[in-house]
């Protein structure tokens, strides 16, 4: 399949895949920048720079604090807060905007963050499209209002922008509600409920017809272990704390070998 490269790629109207290509065009810029091939360096970085620019305009909501998903139509006025947090992480955001998404990830509490896991659009609002594999899902499920952990690595260090102590807190709270929940012991999950009688449907259980996710969920592990070593929490976080066993004050600091061991995962994947 051959892509079209265009500069004005947000004409597209979609915040996600004009930040994916930000990101695309920034590593590429880097790599010919790297291998002395200097104008396609510049060629890429001049795209990366055009959909920079164009994304407040496109899709900022200064009122909200957050990126709107889509800049017209479909979506438009659902705040995406995956996509700003990923704006921020690729620095793609400005600082001042980044801290105003920080603050209004804090502000929202339940809304966006239940128990560690986070909400794609905060609520009490839904997609108004779901993808067509997953049309006919009950609001308060899956990416119609579950809460989710995929994307703890990019949403932790934005909250952290205005509140370390924050930040770590919810980790912690990923950790030991996503241990304590699961349906197989000790895996992180997919996706959760929200609050009890706030989607709609009832709180995580092991137990049901709609089980919570999939499980045994490699990508939410390696999202917590990621934000655990891009936090670094340490004592001053309020308690926010987990010690290894040479007691050093930080979240899961294990290298990625051991990371199951540290998350206290038995990972039934890969069969």
């Amino acid at each position: 399949m051959t892509v079209a490269l265009t500069v004005d790629c947000c004409r597209e109207q979609v915040l996600y895949t004009s930040l994916l290509f930000f990101d695309a065009c920034m590593g590429m810029s880097e790599y010919y920048k790297a291998t002395a091939q200097h104008e396609l360096g510049r060629q890429f970085y001049r795209r990366a720079d055009a959909v920079q620019k164009a994304l407040t305009p496109a899709f900022w909501n200064e009122s909200s604090g957050l990126f709107h998903a889509s800049a017209s139509g479909v979506e438009a006025d659902r705040a995406d807060v995956f996509g700003s947090a990923y704006a921020c992480i690729l620095k793609a955001a400005s600082a001042e905007q980044c801290e105003k998404v920080s603050r209004t990830l804090i502000a929202e509490g339940p809304n966006v963050i239940f128990e560690g896991a986070v909400r794609e659009t905060p609520a009490p609002g839904f997609w108004d499209a779901q993808f067509k594999d997953q049309s006919g899902r009950p609001n308060g499920t899956y990416d119609q209002g579950g809460y989710w952990g995929v994307n703890l690595d990019h949403v932790l260090p934005v909250v952290a922008l205005t509140s370390k102590p924050h930040a770590c807190q919810i980790l912690l709270d990923a950790i030991r509600n996503f241990q304590r929940i699961s349906p197989i012991e000790n895996s992180f999950l997919e996706w959760q409920f929200g609050p009890k009688g706030r989607q709609g449907a009832p709180p995580c259980t092991s137990a049901g017809p709609d089980p919570c996710a999939a499980t045994g969920y490699v990508a939410t592990a390696a999202a917590a272990y990621r934000a655990s070593t891009l936090l670094n929490c340490g004592e001053d976080t309020a308690g926010s704390t987990l010690k290894t066993d040479d007691n050093a004050p930080r979240l899961l600091p294990a290298p990625p070998a051991r990371v199951g061991e540290w998350l206290g995962l038995r990972w039934r994947c890969c069969r």
